[in-house]
Formats: C-alpha cells, sequence, structure tokens
C-alpha cells in the first residue's frame, strides 16, 4: 500500500458525496469497490439511491458499452416481514420483552446490539430487490452505468453502528497513544453513525482506561461526535451527566450555531460563514430536516387532496367549491414562496437568493463542492413539524427547574401548585464577590496536583505571585520573608495552638486572649482545620483587614445510573458543638440531604488530589463502603466547580474576626449497580443514616451563575431542544424573559426570539393567540417581526385571527393568508378589517376609502367582461389593525385553518423523524 500514488485520471470516489454518473467494468477491483459502496450507500443511506441503473453483461473496456446490449435494472426495497429491524436475530423472549420497552424507533433499535455478521445478514433480508424478485448484487462481469443521486435526508436506524464496529473502535481508542486517538475518531465519523448509549459506552471504556480523556479532549470528544449522533434527543442528556457547565459552553463557542442544531433546536435567524467547517455541518443538518418535514408535509396534504377529489366528483355543492380552493391554496405547505421548504428569507453573499435555486440546487454545489465553501448564508428556518399526539407538555415542576437553569424568574400565577414548587427549591446564596475564588481557578487551571506531588519551588513562586496579585515582597511583624501580602502562611507555624492564637492576635481579630470556652472552641476547631489539612489562613492583602480562612468543600449528588432519580440521605438531626462532636439529639426530627457534603485536603490553597477521583473515592471508601464498589463503578460529571460562598457547610460556619472562603465543587455522582432499595448505613457519629430516592427534577439543584439574557435564551434552547411546552407555559417563559431585559426595545427582541426558538415545542399551536394577544395590543412592530420571520402560515389560528397584519400580496404565503381573511370576511358580517389599507403596489399610497371588493370572492363572483378577473391580487400590500365580527361562523372558521394552517394540521401518531425512519425501512 502507497499514499505516494494518486489518481490524475478521474476524481476519486468521495462516499460522503456519491452523487453522479458512474461507468464502471467489473473486472477493476476499483470500479467493483465503487459499485458494492453504491449499493450499500443505497440500501442503508436515507436519502441514496439508483436514479438509473444499466448493465452490458459483454463490456469489456469503456469503449464496448454497447447499447444493444444494455439490460436496465429497476430496484426496490423489499418489504419488512418483522414489526421491527433486528428481530429475525433476536431470541422469543427478547422479542418479547422489546414491543414492551420500544417506545421510540430509533432510540431503542436493535442495530446497536448486533454482531457484524448478524446486522449485514438483517440489512440483507431488507436489500433492494431486482426484476426477478431476488435480492440483488453487483455482478462480476461486463460493466455498470449508474446514474446515483443522494438527497440531504437525516441518517436512520440502518447506517447505525453495530456492536463488532464498536468493540473494535473501543480497542482502537484504548491501544493508541492519547495524542492520536482524536485523530482516529475524526476519521471513523466520517462515516459512522451512533447512538447516544453507544458514545456513553465508548466514553466510559476509555476514561476507565491507562489514559482518560482530560477536560479539553472531553470537548473535542464531543465536537466530533454530536454531529453523528441519530436519537438527538438523548444528546442533552449525553452532555449533562459527562460535561461540566464551563465544558458546555466551551463546547458551544467551539461548535458555533451547529450545537444547537444538533440538540433539535432548528428554529431561528442564521448567518453561516461557509468556509467554517461547523456552520456547514449546521447547513446541511438543517438542509436534511427540511427535506424530512417537506416529505411530511407532502404526505398530509397528499391525503387531504385525494379525500377531497373522491368527494368533488359527486358533491358540486359550495362547500366542495370551497374545499378545491383550499387544496389550491395549501399546495407548496407553509413556505414562504411555495416550494414547501422552511428557509425563510434567505440572502447568500449579500443578496437574494431565487426559489428555484434554493435549497435544492444550493445544497447540491455550494456545501458539497470544497470550490463554492465560502461566503455568508443568511436565512430564517422554521420548523414546520407538530408535536406526537400523545406528548402532552411538561409539568410544573420541569418548567420551574428550566427556569432555574437558565436564571429566569419565571411567574407563578400559571404554575400548578406553586406553593408545593416553591417549598421543594432551594434558594441559595450566590456568595460574596472575592478575587480568591478566581485567582484559585487560575492557578488550579495553571497546576496539576492529579498526583499529589509537592510542587517545585519556581511554581510556587509563580503560584504565590499570582496570588498575592504580584505585590511587593514585604517582611511580616516578625522578620520572617515567608509572608507576602495575600499569600497563604505556613501551617509549621501553627503546630502549636498558642502559636495560632498569637498569629491570629497580631493581624488584628478582634477577640480577647482566646481564653473564653466559646473562643477556645472556635480555636480549637480552627487548629483542628490547619493540622488536618482541611484549612489554610491567608494573610489578607492590604492592612486592617480580616485573615481568610480558605477551604474547599466537594459537594456530592447521588444518581441512579439508568433512571431520573436521585439519592437522598435521611438522618436523624442532632446538635454538635463547633468541633462536630455531639452534643444534644432530637429524637422525631430528620432532615432529608441532596448534596453530601466532604472536606478536601489542600495545600496552598488548591485540592491535593484531582476532584473528580477525590469524588470517587469518597463515594467508594465512606459512603457505601459495605458495597464493595470499584472505582471503575463511580461515573462523576462536575456541575459547578469553584463556586464561592462566605460560610461553611460545616461548624463553625464562621469564625468571629475571620473572613471564611469556602469554594465548593459540585458533583454529580452515578454509580452502577446501585439498588432501589438502598439499605440504612451509619454516620461517622454511629448514627442510623437512611437512603431514599426522589425525582431529579424535584431535588435540590446545583446553584446558578448569573448570565446575559442572551446566555439565558441559548441555554433555553438547549433545555427545551426534547421537551414539550403548552402556550400558557410559553407565555410564562416570555414573562420572564420580559422582566430580565433592560428596555421595552430588548424585551421586544428577546420575546419574539423565544418564540420563534419555541414554536416546534409548543403541543397546542391553535392556543397561540393568547400569547400573540399581548403583542398585538402593545407592540405592532413584535408581531409584524414574529409574522415576516416565523411566517403567519405557521401561527395564524382562524378561530381567533384578531392580530396586526401587513401584509404583501408579491410574498407566496402573505398571499394565502390574504385569501383567508377574505374568504371570512366575505362570509362572517360586520366591518371585518380594522382600519385596513390597500395600495396596489408595495410601496404605494394607499387607496383612499378602499373596501374589500366582492370581486376578491374566488368562488360566488362571475367576472364581467375580459379584463375583469376574481381572487385576491399577485401584488399590492394589504393591512389592518385587527380582525372583528357580530357573529362568529365556527364551522367556516374550522375549514379554513384545516386545509392551509400549521394549527389545522393534525398531530402525527409519532414524531416526525420516528416516521422518517419508518419509511426508510418500508420504501
Amino acid at each position: 500500500c502507497s499514499f505516494d500514488i494518486h489518481d490524475t485520471a478521474a476524481k476519486a470516489f468521495e462516499r460522503r458525496d456519491p452523487r453522479g454518473t458512474y461507468k464502471l467494468l467489473m473486472e477493476e477491483p476499483y470500479d467493483r469497490m465503487i459499485a458494492h459502496e453504491l449499493l450499500r450507500l443505497a440500501t442503508t443511506r436515507n436519502g441514496c439511491k439508483f436514479t438509473s441503473l444499466v448493465h452490458y453483461p459483454s463490456a469489456t473496456s469503456l469503449h464496448s458499452f454497447d447499447k444493444r446490449d444494455a439490460v436496465p435494472i429497476e430496484l426496490k426495497r423489499r418489504p419488512m416481514k418483522t414489526k421491527y429491524f433486528g428481530e429475525m436475530r433476536s431470541s422469543a423472549k427478547k422479542t418479547a420483552r422489546w414491543h414492551k420497552v420500544r417506545a421510540h424507533y430509533v432510540a431503542n433499535s436493535m442495530m446497536a446490539s448486533l454482531k457484524a455478521s448478524a446486522a449485514d445478514d438483517e440489512i440483507r433480508s431488507l436489500g433492494l430487490e431486482g426484476p426477478d424478485g431476488d435480492i440483488w448484487g453487483v455482478p462480476t462481469t461486463g460493466g455498470l452505468e449508474i446514474n446515483f443521486s443522494a438527497e440531504q435526508r437525516p441518517p436512520t436506524e440502518l447506517a447505525l453502528t453495530n456492536r463488532t464496529g464498536l468493540t473494535g473502535l473501543t480497542f482502537l481508542m484504548l491501544e493508541t497513544t492519547s495524542d492520536l486517538r482524536l485523530e482516529i475518531l475524526e476519521l471513523v465519523c466520517i462515516d459512522w453513525y451512533f447512538l447516544t448509549t453507544q458514545i456513553q459506552d465508548l466514553l466510559d471504556r476509555v476514561n476507565h482506561g491507562s489514559s482518560a480523556l482530560n477536560k479539553k479532549e472531553m470537548v473535542e470528544f464531543f465536537a466530533m461526535l454530536l454531529s453523528r449522533v441519530i436519537d438527538m434527543e438523548g444528546i442533552p442528556k449525553l452532555l449533562n451527566v459527562n460535561l461540566s457547565t464551563a465544558q458546555i459552553r466551551l463546547l458551544q463557542s467551539r461548535m458555533g450555531a451547529s450545537f444547537a442544531v444538533l440538540v433539535g433546536a432548528y428554529n431561528g435567524r442564521y448567518r453561516l460563514d461557509l468556509s467554517n467547517l461547523c456552520d456547514r455541518i449546521c447547513a446541511l443538518r438543517l438542509a436534511q430536516v427540511d427535506n424530512m418535514e417537506q416529505k411530511w408535509l407532502r404526505s398530509v396534504f397528499r391525503r387531504k387532496a385525494e379525500e377531497e377529489r373522491k368527494h368533488s366528483k359527486t358533491d358540486r355543492s359550495h362547500e366542495a367549491q370551497l374545499e378545491t380552493l383550499l387544496i389550491r391554496l395549501a399546495e407548496g405547505g407553509l413556505s414562504q414562496h411555495g416550494n414547501w421548504t422552511s428557509f425563510r428569507n434567505v440572502k447568500f453573499r449579500g443578496a437574494p437568493v431565487s426559489k428555484h435555486e434554493f435549497p435544492g440546487k444550493f445544497f447540491s454545489h455550494a456545501l458539497l463542492d470544497p470550490e463554492h465553501h465560502h461566503g455568508a448564508l443568511e436565512f430564517d428556518f422554521t420548523s414546520c413539524s407538530r408535536a406526537p399526539a400523545s406528548e402532552k407538555g411538561i409539568g410544573p415542576h420541569a418548567l420551574q427547574r428550566i427556569g432555574e437553569l437558565c436564571s429566569l424568574d419565571m411567574p407563578t400565577e400559571h404554575m400548578e401548585s406553586a406553593a408545593d414548587i416553591a417549598s421543594q427549591i432551594c434558594v441559595r446564596s450566590h456568595g460574596r464577590k472575592s478575587a480568591i475564588g478566581d485567582r484559585l481557578r487560575e492557578a488550579a487551571a495553571k497546576t496539576s496536583k492529579a498526583q499529589g506531588l509537592k510542587l517545585t519551588q519556581e511554581r510556587e513562586n509563580s503560584r504565590s505571585t499570582l496570588l498575592a496579585g504580584a505585590g511587593p515582597q514585604s517582611d511580616g511583624p516578625d522578620g520572617d520573608g515567608d509572608e507576602f501580602q495575600g499569600r497563604f502562611i505556613d501551617r509549621r507555624k501553627f503546630l502549636d495552638m498558642d502559636g495560632l492564637a498569637a498569629w491570629l492576635t497580631e493581624q488584628g481579630v478582634p477577640v480577647g486572649k482566646w481564653t473564653t470556652a466559646r473562643e477556645r472552641q472556635f480555636l480549637e476547631a480552627l487548629h483542628e482545620d490547619i493540622c488536618s489539612g482541611h484549612v489554610d489562613l491567608m494573610r489578607p492583602e492590604a492592612r486592617n483587614v480580616m485573615p481568610e480562612r480558605v477551604m474547599h468543600v466537594l459537594r456530592v449528588r447521588i444518581n441512579h445510573a439508568t433512571r431520573p432519580i436521585v439519592l437522598t440521605r435521611t438522618c436523624m438531626q442532632h446538635e454538635q458543638d463547633l468541633k462536630g462532636r455531639v452534643t444534644h439529639v432530637q429524637t422525631g426530627t430528620h432532615t432529608n440531604v441532596v448534596w453530601i457534603c466532604h472536606k478536601l485536603k489542600i495545600d496552598e490553597g488548591l485540592p491535593v488530589w484531582n476532584v473528580d477521583t477525590a469524588a470517587k473515592r469518597f463515594i467508594t471508601e465512606e459512603v457505601f463502603p459495605d458495597m464493595e464498589l470499584h472505582i471503575a463503578d463511580v461515573r462523576v460529571a462536575e456541575r459547578c466547580a469553584f463556586f464561592e460562598e462566605d460560610h461553611a457547610p460545616f461548624l463553625p460556619m464562621s469564625i468571629p474576626g475571620i473572613n471564611t472562603v469556602c469554594i465548593n465543587h459540585y458533583y454529580d455522582v452515578y454509580v452502577k449497580h446501585l439498588p432501589l432499595v438502598v439499605l440504612s448505613t451509619q454516620d461517622e457519629d454511629g448514627y442510623e443514616v437512611h437512603w431514599n430516592y426522589m425525582p431529579a427534577e424535584e431535588a435540590e439543584q446545583e446553584p446558578i451563575r448569573v448570565d446575559g439574557l442572551s446566555r439565558k435564551i441559548l441555554t433555553l434552547k438547549f433545555l427545551t431542544a426534547t421537551v414539550y411546552l403548552k402556550c400558557y407555559q410559553l407565555s410564562a417563559i416570555c414573562d420572564a424573559v420580559c422582566k430580565s431585559a433592560r428596555t421595552t426595545a430588548d424585551a421586544l427582541d428577546y420575546q419574539a426570539e423565544v418564540i420563534v426558538a419555541l414554536l416546534p415545542r409548543i403541543v397546542d399551536v391553535e392556543n397561540l393567540h393568547r400569547v400573540f394577544s399581548k403583542l398585538s395590543d402593545r407592540h405592532y412592530t413584535g408581531v409584524k417581526l414574529i409574522g415576516e420571520r416565523i411566517g403567519w402560515l405557521n401561527v395564524l389560528s382562524m378561530t381567533n385571527p384578531n392580530y396586526i397584519f401587513d401584509l404583501n400580496l408579491g410574498v407566496y404565503d402573505e398571499w394565502k393568508v390574504a385569501n383567508l381573511l377574505t374568504r371570512l370576511a366575505l362570509k362572517e358580517p360586520g366591518e371585518n378589517f380594522v382600519d385596513n389599507e390597500y395600495c396596489r403596489k408595495w410601496g404605494a399610497d394607499p387607496s383612499p376609502g378602499w373596501q374589500l371588493p366582492f370581486r376578491w370572492d374566488d368562488i360566488d363572483y362571475e367576472p364581467v367582461g375580459e379584463n375583469d378577473t376574481r381572487g385576491v391580487p399577485r401584488e399590492g400590500r394589504l393591512a389592518m389593525k385587527g380582525y372583528t365580527t357580530t357573529v362568529e361562523f365556527h364551522q367556516l372558521r374550522s375549514t379554513l385553518g384545516e386545509y392551509v394552517l400549521l394549527s389545522g394540521i393534525q398531530r402525527p401518531g409519532q414524531a416526525v423523524f420516528e416516521i422518517e425512519n419508518d419509511a426508510h425501512l418500508d420504501n
């Protein structure tokens, strides 16, 4: 094998872009490989197919393809003989279990559990049939002339990596040096697809090997793999389990706009640089989603059209004519220009793109051809999928939790059981803003103490300078040269408790001579913590400032490995002295603890041991010592590091005259083989501790740092990408966003962004008018903005069409809306269009005294003369400040919305992606 040989005669085969026309000789190994690869792609990859396939049995060279010898071959997929892919290879017991747990088709695919041989047999059984009814295989002689097409469609379970492939990848990752592992992963990601469970298994095995991924490598690991995940609903949990909040934010910055798209938050305004790989991934994923939703939407409207045609053959009534008109209006779907796409307001390199060029031809050239990888692509994307019929929206606890994570003050007037929610949520202080926590965080980033080794003198001096703010050296009162402003004091000075008291007195601590009983308890507790290595004392940076007591505390929350439940510790309340000794037990009183605290040993203000390792050892050796857990059975995920508070969770919580700097490290711990019933244990004082589970969404969460509003909305998109909401919950989120905005203009912009982003997650789209009513009353520009970005066909409900409209009749979807409003106004009594204006040309002056003309009626008006026309004109401007009527025709409104609007589309029985997956297996 030589990599120095280049084929200059023809373009090498590229499986990422297999489109094209091929002339292949089966006697040539390279050509035969291409034929087998095209057959594999047509069998397993959604959107790939043979447009034409001709076999020339007697061809021996590229010039001997005789058309008289041509044998056209038409291939079609063999229908599935079993209900689920993989059942043929599963046992009867496993199949019975499969029927019970298979709620989502793709996420529970058996493909991931099959060996390579079994997976090949299963795929072969679903292969492409030839004209004789048998599975077609690549011939061994002659030539093939192939025209192959590859449409951008989301991958389905047929493209999943099987168990054998994942095992081989794991072996390569474990046996390869750390500097080559990510390169191997990058090569694999060219053609492989995964489930989130497979990625978690791979990550666990790699991190339990001899060389675990560091935090930077973890971010790169997920940056490569997220675009290869099929079950996107599992991505948020996968990231939360394995990455800290800081790492997730770094991943967001690393991936840019593609991050929100890959986790399932499609809607929004995009400005992509096609020279950037992540931006190209974003555009391609949106193109896949768009094609998938187009197919589903076309099938919905096709069924309606077929039903109408059968009905109209025998019915010539006015209702039948109305349905015929609506079927004609439904053509083109919910798109802006009648081409079914969800892309709106598209510009490429600053110029609008024709509807004939975008998205089809554009994604065939500008994104897949390296010569076109440059230029800015701007557009709005509005997903047209509806929530599955089984989804009913999240509960109040989950919504309140989302508000907490986004740092949004969620109003409770729309919530259920608001008092219960408030009682379950622990309000935490964010602590005072001290520079020590930030400096220690910087020092920790530069210092590795994972092996517990002492720092060299050079690094110690460097860190001391950092903590001292690079201040000048100065001798202390005793003339020792080891005391710098802002430096930690050597513990050897405090081996004697009297020496500690003398030093504190010299620092001006406003306590007597440490002679009273309570003062001695404070002193003894502080001395014990210093000698045990859990506390460091720091000299203040300025004179006349109290010294600092610095400590690091590990807080762990124990999670079940496979279920969304958290283990809580219930113990008897008892009084302790300042050294933690029990002095009185309060019988009959208990307290539930979610975050279990543990003091970390520190040296010069930093933990001696790696905090991840300390968390694992704490669980295996101290919390559950009798379970015989191995450290590999525990997986930890940092939630919030270096969170500073001005009090300790242990006694003494504070000491008079000494500032307390408690730096908390919050970790989620996932324990394998953790039973659903955990036996009682004993704490360090010999008292019984009971363990109980509670739902994770109701458990106390880690503290949240306050972010800017744009960051909050980005977090909101991430958290709501896999859940569903009701309109009243969307309204509550909008109210919370308004409270966080500084100005009315900011509130309007961010509110519009929230509505745009969360539209696909709404289960009752027909009630959106309740959310828009607030905007319609006060903010004309806000409603217009949302109408332009989302499209009126996606938000309008004919049950309540009282909006502010400014319609450009030259734009196809706005012309459709004008048709619906006209049809309704012609039938319902009263002056329907409030303060209406009509201009014959967009940008021209309004026609004075204009009233809705009868000739706009497409059904009942008969044209008079050759120049007379009927129907709503295709150019001009129609504006109004609302729609009113004295009598509502409910049946008419229902019929108008059923055919043309998103709110009238019936919710599918399963998610649109699941429908796409089934269609790929069956067609």
